[in-house]
């Protein structure tokens, strides 16, 4: 027989279940805190390492030189002066790894004026949109030279289009994949880095970079990017899909040694704002006022989650 038993009797369900209940609502809301601070901690720190990783920054072709960064756990970043000298168009850079030491790259440089994509093969980065701007760039240079860095299935499809518009390999280089220590000097070999990127970006991460290496740049104004680059001041924002209006900004700055010159210094001080060192300390300084405000304020209400709740009186049912 069924023994029954009342609400109030010890060792019933109601009361032995309530404190797993209250138990289950804490460790949910731990866990969920805990994700929630993992997660916008890595997705900072892949900010921060990506930038901190292209503090090579380049002071101008005519002067010969690049400066390159180390980090000191003492003393901060440190400028590396490294000395470059020119032999028939090729540049050799000592360039600075964190702590992997030194190594030699060759910039081969054909005094053409070149003009660099970066990004993934796909239809939101725009690429067809500057290669169909392309032939009006050449009318107005003729002597201009596009570096695409990046593969995807769209390539050989990019390849023959170039084909067909009668364009040799040293015209139109698809250099495919390039790893992220050798990407600097890409960055560094061209006179416009171009972004034509139709939309869906959230940050303008890879803006950053070519601001860091010394890039003028010509981008899409879409809000991803438009919240990193003032137009007029690091480069130059265009309407998306519309090639003539890449073209026209294109040919502006390669025509124009002076405002290349202008963005290019007023980028690099724009990509030290995003640097390791000034985007940790706010993050500390954020950590710190957060717990002050702890300390001192009065005690936060206590968070409810009402999904778990639930759950848990469905488990006391059982």
């Amino acid at each position: 027989m069924w023994r029954t038993r009342n609400v109030g009797e010890a060792g019933s369900p109601a009361i032995a279940a309530a404190p797993r209940g209250h138990r289950m609502r804490a460790a949910s809301r731990e866990i969920l805190l805990q994700l929630l601070i993992i997660v916008g901690t890595l997705a900072a720190v892949e900010l921060l390492l990506r930038v901190a990783d292209l503090r090579e920054l380049r002071d101008g072709y005519g002067r010969g030189y690049a400066v390159v960064h180390r980090y000191d756990p003492m003393l901060g970043w440190l400028p590396i002066p490294n000395s470059a000298g020119t032999f028939g168009g090729t540049r050799t850079i000592s360039i600075q790894h964190n702590s992997l030491g030194l190594r030699d790259v060759e910039h081969q440089r054909s005094g053409r004026p070149t003009v660099l994509f970066v990004g993934r093969l796909e239809k939101r980065k725009g690429l067809k949109f500057l290669l169909r701007a392309w032939p009006m760039v050449l009318e107005r240079q003729p002597d201009a030279r596009l570096v695409v860095v990046g593969r995807g299935r769209p390539l050989e499809g990019y390849r023959r289009f170039a084909a067909r518009q009668g364009w040799g390999s040293n015209d139109v280089v698809f250099a495919g994949y390039v790893s992220s220590d050798d990407l600097p000097r890409y960055y560094q070999s061209c006179d416009v880095f171009c972004a034509p990127n139709t939309g869906q970006e959230s940050f303008g991460i890879v803006l950053l970079e070519a601001m860091a290496a010394g890039a003028p740049i010509v981008a899409s104004d879409i809000p991803g990017y438009r919240d990193v680059l003032s137009n007029g001041l690091q480069g130059l924002l265009v309407e998306p899909r519309n090639p003539g209006a890449i073209a026209d900004a294109v040919c502006r700055l390669l025509g124009n040694p002076e405002l290349r010159a202008s963005m290019r210094r007023s980028g690099q001080v724009k990509a030290q704002a995003y640097d390791w060192p000034q985007v940790a300390a706010q993050v500390l300084d954020y950590y710190y006022e957060v717990l002050e405000r702890r300390e001192i304020g009065p005690r936060p209400q206590r968070v409810r989650f009402a999904r778990v709740k639930r759950m848990a009186g469905m488990l006391m049912r059982v």
